[in-house]
């Protein structure tokens, strides 16, 4: 018989475990959420930690539902009238690499690799070369905008913290400072992975964090949806709809007749 193990929780009498502690004895009155869903993703966060992780959770609030993911989720809950449905199709939207919570992975994980390898110098160096060449660096380049303000945000967080010179931050303000005299802007995803990373998430987390930072984005959109259920988002015209998926399968059925 195969035993998969788990360290995540155990039901118990009186009390319950979860991530090696009390649930009543050693958490309740004594965790916040957010040191809760930190200890989740296997990361225990001190009450310090806890309040800068609500900080960047606020610093990266931008819930304008002309943003096609949260306009997505205004859909999804005006279509079925429920927040649970509305709030999936925002979180699974943003899943990918290139956008939203999903573009802090790569970020995380390019950082993350450099910071390991490389001295400050060594990773100038390599941003000047891959500039030089035309490439692109993940979390960088604002759209429509000249600065992400979310950005700015963190940045008065962290100083006001006295955090930025840990090594990820340290490495991204050397970086930001080399892409600065080219004109180009990091934005939410860079800035988001260095102080996720130097509160101790490993980088295939960081997608995860910002996906909870950005709950009241959706959860917002998704309220307004249900609420109001306007008929040009429940009945959405077929002319405007294109399916791009795979091609309808031919059952024996359909080729017999």
């Amino acid at each position: 018989m195969i035993r998969l193990q788990t360290r995540v929780a155990k039901a118990g009498w009186g009390d319950h475990r979860f991530r090696g502690h009390g649930v009543y004895e050693d958490l309740l009155g004594k965790t916040s959420l957010s040191q809760l869903l930190a200890l989740a993703l296997g990361v225990t966060l001190n009450a310090e930690e806890a309040v800068f992780l609500d900080e960047l959770a606020v610093s990266s609030t931008l819930a304008d539902p002309h943003i096609w993911p949260l306009k997505l989720t205004r859909v999804a809950g005006a279509h079925g009238g429920s927040l649970m449905t509305g709030l999936a199709a925002g979180l699974l939207a943003t899943d990918g690499p290139l956008m939203g919570a999903g573009a802090v992975g790569p970020a995380a994980e390019w950082l993350h690799q450099l910071v390991q390898s490389k001295s400050i110098p060594l990773i100038r160096a390599e941003v000047r070369a891959v500039l030089a060449a035309g490439g692109r660096l993940p979390g960088f380049g604002v759209p429509a905008r000249r600065v992400d303000e979310r950005v700015s945000a963190i940045d008065r967080c962290v100083v006001a913290r006295g955090r930025a010179a840990l090594p990820c931050w340290a490495a991204w303000t050397a970086i930001v400072e080399e892409t600065r005299e080219r004109s180009l802007e990091p934005n939410l995803a860079s800035a988001f992975s260095a102080v996720v990373l130097d509160l101790g998430f490993p980088p295939n987390r960081a997608a995860a964090v910002m996906h909870l930072c950005l709950l009241a984005c959706f959860l917002a959109n998704t309220v307004e949806g249900m609420d109001q259920q306007p008929e040009i988002l429940r009945s959405i015209p077929s002319e405007s709809m294109q399916y791009c998926g795979p091609a309808r399968r031919p059952t024996s059925r359909a080729s017999s007749r």
